[in-house]
């Protein structure tokens, strides 16, 4: 992929939807062809919207700011933010996107300052690396995952992260890295058992719930122990696509899964899977 190519046509998709086509921005999601594209209307009845990076590994969005990891670099764009690109090692990543407060200043997770709300947690999951965004610039973090890990969320001070030690749906377990001291504390199970089924794919919610993919269905569990379940086999990889809603790419298609409380719903999205998306997962040790 040309960057400058990239910047150019990025520059035209972040104008408001309604200044470009009157319609209103969904979210973004990976396409059929591993292109990242904005989703445009409402779930029941979206569309597409113009491609605005190709060969997306891995991304995640939140109010101001989207990710999206490429073979060999990870591009920033949103809400007031210039769009960049920064060299990235090889491969699939999972990303927690954070919107904190402004900083004025202060240090921020990895030490500078700048006056950016913006920043992120990156997984590489082919070189098994932790890294921290912020304004543009990585920096590796010191955390070695015990396990498979499956999806990250940004947290006040450091992140949370879903981690399989073994092939048993129940022995997915949320856990918490602390950028303060670089401790690693228990959260609680993913997880209620579910038979003996593989874990495929998670996706943690700034909420504090998790969304899990169980075999032949999707398992949304909530941090107040409220559980619900969706019939949808197959499901190979979950992206956190924006506040409120998760997708989910499965054989039977594109899906987007609304998780705000009493609004649950899946709808699919136009267009067929494609088995060869790289699945951003590492490997169990």
């Amino acid at each position: 992929m040309r960057i400058v190519a990239f910047l150019g046509a990025l520059s035209l998709a972040l104008l408001p939807a309604s200044a470009q086509i009157g319609e209103p921005l969904l979210s973004y999601a990976v396409d059929s062809g591993g292109a990242l594209r904005p989703v445009l209307g409402i779930p029941a009845a979206a569309r597409w919207g113009d491609t605005v990076a190709e060969g997306a590994s891995g991304f995640a969005c939140a109010a101001k700011l989207c990710l999206v990891k490429t073979d060999n670099a990870l591009i920033a764009f949103g809400r007031g933010i210039s769009a960049q690109s920064v060299p990235a090692p090889r491969g699939p990543a999972l990303i927690a996107v954070e919107d904190r407060p402004e900083t004025h200043g202060e240090p921020s997770q990895s030490g500078m300052k700048s006056n950016s709300a913006e920043s992120a947690w990156i997984y590489f999951t082919v070189t098994q690396q932790m890294a921290f965004w912020h304004n543009g610039v990585l920096v590796n973090v010191d955390f070695i995952p015990d396990g498979q890990i499956l999806s990250l969320r940004a947290a006040p001070d450091g992140f949370d992260y879903a981690v399989a030690r073994t092939p048993a749906a129940a022995d997915i377990w949320i856990e918490h890295y602390s950028s303060k001291d670089r401790g690693v504390s228990i959260i609680g199970p993913a997880a209620m058992p579910v038979d003996d089924l593989s874990p495929v794919s998670a996706a943690l919610l700034f909420d504090g719930g998790v969304v899990i993919a169980l075999g032949d269905q999707l398992v949304l569990n909530r941090s107040d122990g409220h559980r619900s379940t969706y019939p949808l086999p197959d499901a190979s990889a979950l992206y956190s696509v924006g506040r409120g809603y998760i997708e989910i790419l499965a054989s039977s298609g594109i899906w987007l899964l609304r998780t705000d409380p009493g609004r649950e719903q899946v709808s699919m999205l136009p267009g067929p899977a494609k088995e060869s998306i790289a699945r951003p997962r590492g490997r169990a040790r």
